[in-house]
């Protein structure tokens, strides 16, 4: 977990259709961060674990569909409850969006995150994308202006003039 890049957004996602709209939503307020999509849990993992202090937020969906690899055999994707495991074993760096229609699991998630001391917010999708544009993309600057606060007890340090 050392390496630092370019502030990055890293979002659990398998719908086409949401990685768009989310990502137009991040280009046109959150230009400055770099939108990094993964449709599958363990790959999210890995990115996370060399990618840590360069990732500002992060974005779980929970239930992935199965894909075909070049072979025709069907690939399991893991779940963003996968990701949440890892997640709780680890300090928090940032916060962290659940966006699901699985309400069962999407609360279980953000009880196990919280717990461990992860800053989180839910987003229960609905209609088609609408709830991308409404919901998201409000929670993403909410969570992003969180972020920009400085901690309770650090110092900032100055600069002699």
């Amino acid at each position: 977990m050392k390496k630092r890049g370019p502030l990055q957004i890293c979002i659990l996602e398998d719908n086409r259709e949401r990685q768009s709209a989310m990502s137009d939503c991040l280009a046109e307020r959150f230009y400055q961060f770099s939108p990094v999509f993964f449709d599958d849990a363990r790959k999210m993992i890995e990115h996370l674990k060399t990618n840590w202090t360069a990732t500002i937020l992060i974005c779980l969906d929970h239930d992935l569909e199965l894909r075909p690899n070049r072979k025709g055999r069907w690939i399991d994707s893991g779940t963003g409850r996968d990701v949440a495991d890892w997640l709780a074993q680890q300090a928090p760096v940032c916060p962290l969006i659940i966006h699901s229609t699985n309400s069962p699991a999407a609360q279980a998630m953000q009880m196990l995150l919280e717990e461990k001391g992860w800053t989180t917010t839910r987003v229960v999708p609905w209609g088609d994308l609408e709830w991308v544009e409404k919901e998201w993309k409000r929670a993403v600057r909410t969570a992003l202006l969180r972020t920009a606060q400085p901690v309770k007890g650090r110092t900032k340090t100055r600069t002699a003039s």
